[in-house]
């Protein structure tokens, strides 16, 4: 799947599931696109392949060791813990951008970025939007 990214430049998936709310929402189509391993940043979204084969989109929280060793620690903006550690052969593409109500939102747009600062430094962000979810229907 690398390869074909790589040359086909980038690809667009639907969103499903509720662990990036409200950043990219069940429905939603997001994109994502080949690039660098060594511009990995934390609080950047990518999408990865799990250690059980699933396609999954997290934010990327934490990278642990050095060099060929490195780990990538992803987290989706609502879950309370993180993934499963995963290396960098597991991590296919970045973030560009999602297809809201309104039309196409790019990555650095102020409102995912502010959504982006919410996440990394309010320790109560996943608590607080699972409770408004646990009492609203998607």
């Amino acid at each position: 799947m690398t390869e074909w990214l790589t040359r086909r430049g980038g690809i667009e998936l639907p969103s499903w599931g509720r662990s990036m709310f409200p950043f990219m929402m069940e429905g939603e189509r997001s994109s994502f696109e080949a690039f660098s391993h060594d511009g990995l940043r934390i609080g950047e979204v990518y999408l990865f392949i799990t250690t059980e084969g699933k396609l999954v989109c997290h934010r990327l929280y934490d990278i642990q060791g050095e060099g060929d060793s490195k780990q990538y620690i992803f987290k989706g903006d609502t879950n309370i813990v993180p993934d499963e550690p995963v290396n960098a052969a597991r991590i296919l593409g970045c973030f560009t951008g999602t297809y809201k109500k309104k039309g196409w939102i790019p990555a650095h747009h102020w409102k995912l970025s502010l959504l982006t600062w919410i996440t990394l430094n309010i320790p109560l962000w996943p608590k607080m939007v699972r409770r408004y979810l646990s009492f609203r229907r998607l």
